[in-house]
């Protein structure tokens, strides 16, 4: 396997249920009074050097402390996560 880093900047999008249709579904199974929250992540991706470049060069960008290193399936669910600071 071969990987590469993809720095990320983005943001976290939050619907209400009714703005999509969830909350006619929601009745309809019986789950009426229970809360669906909705999210997706918006985010612009670009390819950066290796974390060890990132270490052991000076001239590179530091990393910031909200930093970490995931793994994704091909359908796009995460396979591990790890906080590096």
């Amino acid at each position: 396997w071969k990987y590469c880093v993809i720095q990320c900047t983005g943001y976290l999008k939050s619907w209400a249920p009714a703005k999509i249709g969830a909350e006619q579904e929601q009745e309809a199974d019986g789950m009426e009074g229970e809360n669906c929250n909705l999210s997706c992540l918006v985010a612009v991706g670009r390819v950066t050097p290796s974390l060890h470049e990132l270490s052991t060069n000076p001239g590179l960008p530091k990393l910031n402390t909200i930093t970490f290193v995931s793994r994704y399936a091909i359908d796009g669910k995460f396979i591990f996560v790890d906080q590096m600071y």
